[in-house]
């Protein structure tokens, strides 16, 4: 059906035709295939009938607007929309969408889909980092999963200190020695350490 559309694009007319004739040779045809070929062949005969006539498809009569309307018949296969789309283009006889059916919603109704809860994650924080003179260090771990220790590192992943821990949350203050630590290129010192190692309880 397409490449006889495309042949009719090109005024081969016989060509389209006899690609359209030819289907049932090459597929078995049934009731609704039978009524898209038909309706097809109908429209090529028009569109020839048409070009001989020296008009185009935008010059059509109310006759011929409405013969092509009736020559639809309330179908979705490719000629029909071929052809309504034709009249909806150029006469504004425009055919609501198709949407599988009329009768009943157009869709089913919106159930937003509820989010399984997060799990809840361990967490460790340090305030303020970058820091300077000293650094608060504070965990809080799930059940089982309470850090043994947390050891600092600086940039370059050299171990600088070794903290150990005890309990599923708390709170250490530890004070920033002035060298093992990565200075940032800032005009006044600035010591930024990483926590690269928290070792579960197994």
């Amino acid at each position: 059906m397409i490449a006889a559309n495309l042949l009719l694009d090109r005024h081969a007319y016989t060509a389209a035709a006899a690609l359209i004739a030819a289907l049932p040779v090459e597929h078995e045809l049934r009731g609704p295939d039978v009524a898209e070929q038909q309706r097809m062949l109908q429209w090529i005969a028009f569109r020839e009938a048409l070009h001989n006539s020296n008009r185009t498809l935008a010059e059509l009569d109310n006759t011929e607007v409405d013969w092509l309307e009736a020559l639809i018949g309330g179908q979705q296969d490719r000629p029909a929309v071929w052809i309504a789309n034709t009249l909806c283009f150029h006469y504004q006889r425009c055919r609501p969408v198709h949407t599988g059916g009329e009768s009943g919603p157009k869709s089913l109704p919106y159930t937003p889909r509820r989010k399984a809860p997060a799990a809840p994650l361990s967490t460790l924080s340090l305030k303020p980092n970058p820091a300077q003179a000293w650094v608060a260090i504070s965990w809080q771990a799930l059940e089982g999963e309470a850090p043994q220790a947390i050891e600092l590192r600086d940039l370059l992943g050299r171990p600088v200190a070794r903290i150990t821990t005890s309990g599923n949350a708390g709170q250490v203050v530890w004070g920033l020695p002035r060298k093992g630590l990565h200075r940032e290129p800032t005009p006044q010192p600035c010591w930024a350490p990483l926590v690269t190692n928290w070792r579960l309880n197994e």
